[in-house]
């Protein structure tokens, strides 16, 4: 009260100025300064009255929060990371003789099982070879065997015998490869699988190296994928995980089959494999897989969620409600995964963390539900 009749003689007297009636300025400056005085007197002798009362007006007032009891629980952390789909047998299928393409028997995207023959390649010159080597080979055959008679006549000598014998083994011999070679001549599928390109055209020469087809096996996938070189003395053969396919939205369990030695040093990462069960259908190579791979893991520990750790000057800390009234509570945390931490010091089970209205709390403060 005495605050507002100082201020309300100060208005009179600025009034009484802007009136027209010019007083003395200084005169004005020091009565200005008093009253600041008298009321910075008044603040302290407010404030120590507070302080001896041991309480403040937000001390006093009732705070309404939500809490919950901690109970030891698994921690579990995940990396994640994003792999696709590969298969060993994604294969390019070249001819293994050249030659002018005749015939191609299977369409792009068509599925063929093992040893189907997929194109032929024109092998007429060979073939022509044979008919020169198989009438060859019947003269040898007949000279031999007419030689044997003699020779088992005692007639003519062994080297006779020998020459007709050792031209019919190699026509026989030449006549064998020359087979080989023609077989040559059909482009066979090395395993079962989907044709998923076709490079040339019926008519169009092929040679050994060159692509004639793409050939993607059934089954047998698994998913790659690229992880930090961080994470390298985290991830080991035998680590669970879990996959993700959105596309398909299936999800599967599986475990790491392979982790490379190696870390590339265009982008500081190394490559796992996952396994993924032949009975596992639907996918495709290439197909986007949402990799977790657990990287660590502990029981029995408490866990609160990230969002009820507040931090200060002397540390990180957490409300607790104990008595009705909220408890600061300087914690030690650990790891955190999907919003959630654990807890390695300063909270027990049993203990009632805040976990709303937490914000605006102050030490010692009543709290109700």
């Amino acid at each position: 009260m005495k605050i507002t009749k100082l201020f309300t003689m100060f208005l009179l007297v600025l009034t009484a100025c802007n009136s027209g009636n010019e007083n003395d300025v200084n005169a004005l400056k020091e009565k200005r300064t008093k009253l600041e005085t008298e009321l910075a007197e008044l603040n302290i002798k407010i404030k120590a009255l507070d302080k001896a009362a041991g309480k403040t007006t937000v001390q006093q007032k009732v705070a309404f929060v939500h809490s919950q009891p901690l109970t030891p629980k698994t921690f579990r952390h995940y990396l994640e990371i994003q792999g696709k789909v590969t298969t060993d047998n994604n294969l390019t299928i070249s001819p293994r003789t050249a030659g002018q393409i005749t015939r191609i028997y299977v369409r792009k995207g068509q599925e063929v099982k093992k040893g189907a023959l997929l194109a032929s390649i024109d092998v007429g010159a060979m073939a022509k070879g044979k008919d020169e080597l198989k009438t060859a080979l019947d003269f040898a055959t007949d000279m031999f065997e007419k030689q044997q008679i003699l020779w088992d006549q005692k007639i003519g000598t062994e080297m006779q015998y020998l020459q007709a014998k050792n031209n019919k083994e190699s026509l026989e011999r030449k006549i064998a490869t020359l087979n080989e070679q023609l077989a040559f001549g059909g482009i066979i599928a090395p395993v079962s699988g989907v044709i998923e390109e076709i490079y040339p055209r019926e008519g169009e020469n092929a040679a050994p190296g060159m692509p004639v087809f793409r050939l993607v096996g059934k089954g047998d996938f698994k998913v790659s994928a690229d992880v930090s070189e961080a994470y390298a003395s985290k991830i080991n053969e035998g680590n669970d995980a879990e996959l993700f396919f959105p596309d398909i939205n299936k999800t599967v369990e599986t475990k790491v089959r392979v982790v490379g030695d190696e870390i590339s040093p265009l982008n500081r990462t190394f490559n796992i494999e996952l396994a993924l069960p032949k009975a596992f259908g639907g996918l495709k190579a290439n197909v986007i897989s949402y990799v977790k791979i657990k990287d660590y893991e502990k029981k029995n520990v408490l866990i609160i969620p990230i969002s009820t750790i507040q931090k200060s000057l002397d540390g990180t800390f957490v409300f607790v409600e104990n008595a009705n009234k909220a408890e600061r509570r300087l914690i030690k945390t650990g790891q955190t995964y999907k919003g959630e931490t654990e807890v390695l010091e300063g909270l027990k089970p049993g203990d009632k963390i805040i976990t709303t209205g937490y914000l605006d709390l102050m030490e010692g403060q009543p709290v109700k539900y």
